[in-house]
């Protein structure tokens, strides 16, 4: 099985494509979601856009354990959650995981909108993959018995089985035991820790849940405005930590790192775009990113605005260089 670092490496080497030219946006706020509507740095603001969408399939169902879950997000990640650290990754952030599970409720909305009855996510299997789509990134937060490791993102290697355990545990306080094992597995379809075609799934339902939550993940980040800024700027200070590329002043001589700086980190992201557009969103997740679609009504601003991130950069690196041209003021969550 290859492991963590091979899937980054090979995740980013694919040959960059021509590019598509994006559809035409809207102005959009640096700290809003993709209609410009939803502030994605408050996590009251998303849990009630999530909640209502939750409510509108499910009428009859309770939001009180969702409602509850976005208290308990702000409080681990400003360092008020028993046994844990304020979160301190800079790209994998609060409004990382808002935005995905943002996303992830708008898929859900989707397809519930257009499949048949018989194939759409009951109120409990969806609440389930909310709450996982909330704390997918949750593993990169330190608890009080890691003091010795550095930074949050020495954990990039196992950030979701570390998620999954915590998971487990939050769910048992939330009264949600019977979902545990299923959360575990959930959650590994954002990751590459497990090859997705490898995590069991015991009905079509729990599959697609999957999909939609890691589809939400990559989605989430590649539509963000500023997506290119915060891969020059964040990214790749939680890649010199896990050791993934060569800090731009010393680092190993001898050691052979996935990317051998930021220059070249930056280059191959388009390669990464592309994988994850034609390659993971599509097939390996199902393309159940289509299902925005239903949800907006026949638009995609998600599908537009990482064309336009893809696109915009595939430019820049054409006319010689991304340096300069990055000028985007990115929102500020975390306070080193």
């Amino acid at each position: 099985m290859a492991s963590l670092i091979d899937n980054i490496f090979n995740l980013f080497s694919l040959q960059p494509s021509a590019g598509t030219e994006a559809q035409a946006v809207v102005f959009r706020r640096n700290d809003y979601d993709v209609t410009d509507t939803i502030c994605i740095t408050s996590a009251a603001a998303v849990s009630n856009e999530v909640c209502r969408i939750y409510s509108a399939l499910f009428p009859q169902a309770s939001t009180a354990h969702l409602a509850q879950a976005f208290i308990d997000f702000e409080r681990i990640h400003a360092g008020k959650y028993d046994s844990y650290y304020a979160a301190e990754t800079p790209y994998h952030d609060m409004q990382h995981a808002l935005d995905v599970v943002l996303c992830m409720a708008r898929i859900l909305s989707g397809y519930n909108q257009a499949e048949l009855e018989s194939r759409k996510i009951a109120a409990d299997l969806a609440e389930i993959g909310i709450i996982v789509a909330l704390f997918c990134d949750v593993g990169y937060i330190r608890k009080h018995d890691d003091y010795f490791i550095e930074h949050g993102a020495v954990f990039t290697s196992t950030h979701v089985s570390r998620g999954a355990e915590f998971l487990g545990l939050y769910l048992h306080d939330l009264e949600l035991d019977a979902q545990v094992e299923l959360a575990k597995k959930l959650i590994h379809f954002t990751g590459y820790e497990v090859e997705i075609e490898n995590i069991q799934s015991e009905s079509h339902q729990h599959k697609i849940l999957g999909y939609m939550i890691g589809s939400a993940d990559l989605v989430a980040q590649l539509a963000d405005c500023c997506y290119l800024e915060k891969c020059s700027e964040r990214l790749y200070e939680e890649f010199v930590y896990a050791e993934l590329v060569r800090p731009e002043y010393g680092g190993d001589s001898n050691k052979e790192y996935v990317f051998e700086s930021k220059d070249h980190m930056m280059k191959m992201t388009t390669n990464f775009m592309k994988f994850s557009i034609d390659v993971r969103l599509e097939k390996t997740l199902g393309g159940v990113y289509h299902y925005l679609s239903t949800f907006f009504d026949g638009d995609n601003p998600y599908l537009d605005f990482m064309h336009k991130n893809k696109t915009y950069l595939e430019k820049l690196l054409i006319k010689g260089g991304w340096k300069g041209s990055l000028r985007r003021a990115l929102p500020i969550i975390i306070k080193k």
